[in-house]
C-alpha cells in the first residue's frame, strides 16, 4: 500500500502546476452518455472526502 500512495503522491506532485492551466472547455465537455473531465474529477473527489471520514471514525 505504501507504494501505491508514493506513486499517488508523486503523480500528484508532477501535474500540480498543469491541472490549472487546462482550459474550461476541455474540462466541460461531454460525449453522449459519458462524464466530463470536471463531473469525474468532482466524483473522484467526492469519494475522496467521505473515505476519508469513514476511515478516521471506523
Amino acid at each position: 500500500m505504501e507504494s501505491v500512495i508514493l506513486k499517488f503522491e508523486q503523480l500528484l506532485n508532477e501535474n500540480v502546476n498543469y491541472i490549472p492551466t487546462i482550459q474550461n472547455e476541455i474540462l466541460d465537455a461531454k460525449n453522449p452518455g459519458k462524464w466530463s473531465k470536471k463531473e469525474v474529477l468532482g466524483h473522484l473527489v467526492d469519494s475522496a472526502i467521505h473515505n476519508l471520514v469513514r476511515f478516521y471514525r471506523d
